[in-house]
């Protein structure tokens, strides 16, 4: 039975609370998101002198409705709590700040890489094409050099070069014959 009161009370409390919670998270939010979110140092500082600033106001807030010496003192305690807060979320925001400088400076490294490497395999393209048109144009230029070399040519002679390529192959072949049957060996 003391369990369902105990979570009755919790809900109560928390019901009750909303209202006052939304705003403050509101500003917490806003203070986070200002220090967090801010890239260059302006942006970071006046988060950070916005969160101290929100924590002094809130103290003093605090201490002008005390009425006595422990309510003070947790015045105090919880001020130092958001101040506290507001400057881990600060160091928080430099750390991630120079991580992010960092992989900055190297991925403009590796975009200058990656752009140089493109830039090589345009040039390597344009020089491959190049070269296949100039092995084309000394090809053609043989082909029409070894045309014009045949063409110079007389037909008398090349008829008669035929001709004597021709009796020279059927005279050695009657003096390899003539030799076989006289006995005669060749030698290589």
């Amino acid at each position: 039975m003391s369990a369902n009161i105990w979570t009755r009370s919790i809900a109560v409390l928390l019901i009750n609370l909303a209202p006052d919670l939304q705003p403050a998270g509101f500003v917490a939010a806003l203070l986070t998101l200002a220090i967090l979110a801010g890239r260059h140092g302006l942006m970071r500082r006046v988060g950070l002198f916005a969160g101290i600033g929100i924590g002094i106001a809130l103290a003093a807030i605090r201490l002008s409705t005390a009425e006595n010496l422990s309510e003070a003192l947790f015045a105090a305690g919880l001020t130092v709590f958001e101040i506290a807060a507001v400057l881990l979320l600060e160091w928080v925001a430099r750390s991630l700040s120079e991580t992010e400088n960092k992989w900055d400076e190297t991925k403009k490294i590796e975009d200058q890489a990656v752009q140089l490497h493109e830039a090589a395999r345009a040039d390597l393209g344009r020089w491959t094409s190049r070269l296949e048109e100039i092995n084309k144009a000394v090809r053609d230029h043989l082909a029409y050099v070894e045309d014009r070399s045949t063409r110079n040519l007389q037909v008398s002679e090349l008829e008669s070069v035929a001709v004597k390529a021709a009796l020279d192959g059927y005279n050695a072949g009657i003096a390899e014959n003539v030799g076989r049957i006289l006995g005669v060996r060749r030698t290589q």
